[in-house]
């Protein structure tokens, strides 16, 4: 008698598990890294856009804070040629930008080498972008949308409400 009161509480409990693994399969983004909360508790999963992944975009070790009034956000860096110039540039002190209500823009010294791995034209919001026609970097504190030329050089790791409240000039440096 007890195993036909069992059978039914099984299916159910492997119809849910099925289910959630389909869910999970179905949303084009994959966890790659919980992250540790910052002192105010906010926390940011990091997550590789599909599109990214797709095209073979991998996380590097590189980690990059940004600083400005006293906020600060860091962001985790894509494996690519373009990312890597950005990091062997740093530090630097630049002016921010806002563009759009949308994102907080600085200019680089030095233009990076971008290829059509990294394009990409649905920016997510906690983005770290190079825009090639300007040679601008840009952080995302709202998903945001363009037609071409933008390019993926990392992620946001903490501070992705930071963002938004952020202006002046940044320090932009490696967080080793």
């Amino acid at each position: 008698m007890k195993n036909k009161q069992i059978f039914p509480m099984v299916k159910t409990a492997v119809f849910f598990f099925a289910f959630v693994v389909f869910l999970t399969g179905c949303t084009g983004r994959v966890e790659a890294q919980t992250n540790t909360p910052t002192p105010t508790g906010e926390t940011t999963p990091l997550v590789i856009p599909a599109e990214a992944r797709e095209r073979g975009l991998t996380l590097s070790s590189m980690i990059i804070k940004i600083t400005a009034q006293g906020r600060i956000a860091t962001f985790r860096l894509y494996d690519t040629v373009a990312a890597k110039q950005l990091y062997e540039q740093l530090p630097l002190e630049l002016e921010l930008r806002n563009f759009r209500d949308a994102q907080w823009m600085f200019f680089l010294p030095k233009r990076l080498n971008v290829t059509a791995k990294e394009d990409y034209h649905d920016g997510i919001r906690g983005e770290l972008s190079y825009y090639e026609p300007w040679g601008n970097a840009f952080m995302l504190y709202k998903d945001f949308y363009a037609r071409d030329q933008m390019h993926r050089l990392g992620l946001n790791l903490t501070g992705i409400n930071e963002i938004a409240n952020m202006s002046g000039i940044a320090r932009i440096e490696k967080q080793e």
